[in-house]
Formats: structure tokens, sequence, C-alpha cells
């Protein structure tokens, strides 16, 4: 049996071994970047977000993946006011995460709405995208 850094018991294994394969692993079908939209709620098997920005081919961010507790998966990213992600200040109130850096291909794996939070262009987005295995 594989022994995976810091789990203790054979269940923190496997969800060890489980957030590897989505945040890390290359060949994976893994996440590897995350997008911002200014719509509602996706649907589970969408290849975009309701509003998706996308003024340029890199709207979506890559992730930089991190252990959260035993069960759990963090993904982080920045979209930097310096990348240009939009041309106008926005509301933006969803978020995605997806296996791709093209906007508008690939399905996403998860995604939420939160409170719109106005976006102006010379801001920088922080996201922080937690999931829990259980």
């Amino acid at each position: 049996m594989e022994t995976v850094a810091g789990a203790k018991t054979r269940s923190q294994m496997r969800f060890r071994n489980s957030w590897s394969l989505l945040g890390g692993l290359a060949n994976s079908s893994q996440i590897t970047h995350a997008a911002i939209g200014t719509g509602g709620a996706p649907a589970s098997n969408a290849t975009t977000l309701a509003g998706e920005i996308d003024h340029d081919a890199g709207s979506r961010k890559a992730v930089t993946a991190a252990s959260n507790g035993s069960t759990g998966l963090q993904l982080t990213a920045t979209f930097a006011s310096a990348d240009s992600h939009i041309t106008a200040a926005v509301n933006a109130s969803n978020v995605g995460l997806f296996a791709t850096s093209t906007t508008q291909v690939g399905t996403i794996f998860a995604g939420n709405t939160y409170a719109s939070s106005s976006w102006a262009t010379n801001q920088s987005l922080n996201l922080t995208y937690n999931v829990n295995f259980s």
C-alpha cells in the first residue's frame, strides 16, 4: 500500500490519493484552471460559466493545489489586474473549476455562486476554492 504524507488512516490515505489525482498528477483528469463569471449557478455539465469572463485566451487562471485537512483539497488562483481580464468593471458572482485553460470548452468539475462583488480593472481577484470529501 502506498503511503501518503500526513495520512494516518486508510480512509485519510484514500482521500489524499483522491485530491492528488484531482489537483496535481500529470496526465490525469485534474483540475488545472479556475474561471470567474457574472452569472448564476453553473449547470453540472456546463462547458462555461454563465457570464464567464473571457476577454482574452488567458481568462481562466491556473490553480495551485494543496491539502486542506485530512479530507480536503484547497485550490487557489490569482486573477491579476495586470493580466487585463476585464476591460470595464463587472459584478463577479460565480466561479468554476475546469481541466482546461481554454474558455468555452471542457466540462466543469465544480462551481458555485457567491454574493456579487464589484471587480474593477485596477483590482486583482484572489480565489480560494475548497473541495471536501466525505
